[in-house]
């Protein structure tokens, strides 16, 4: 399937082992981080609850550092 064409739901599962979970007074923290740094929801990242997904491990492990998770 084109990348292109993958549904929200088809990249959240693809990148299960680039996820992140977040405690609740954190989400909205880590939202305005990624737009800050210019990831775009759904195309980059996704929040779903307490967990993060990211497209690429190098913006999961930014996430890490920055959030001390």
């Amino acid at each position: 399937m084109n990348k292109q064409n993958k549904t929200p739901f088809e990249l959240w599962m693809e990148w299960r082992p680039h996820r992140l979970h977040v405690k609740d007074d954190m989400c909205k923290i880590a939202q305005v981080m990624c737009d800050d740094i210019g990831l775009k929801n759904p195309k980059d990242f996704q929040i779903k609850g307490n967990e993060m997904r990211f497209k690429h491990v190098t913006d999961l492990a930014f996430m890490r550092v920055n959030l001390n998770e």
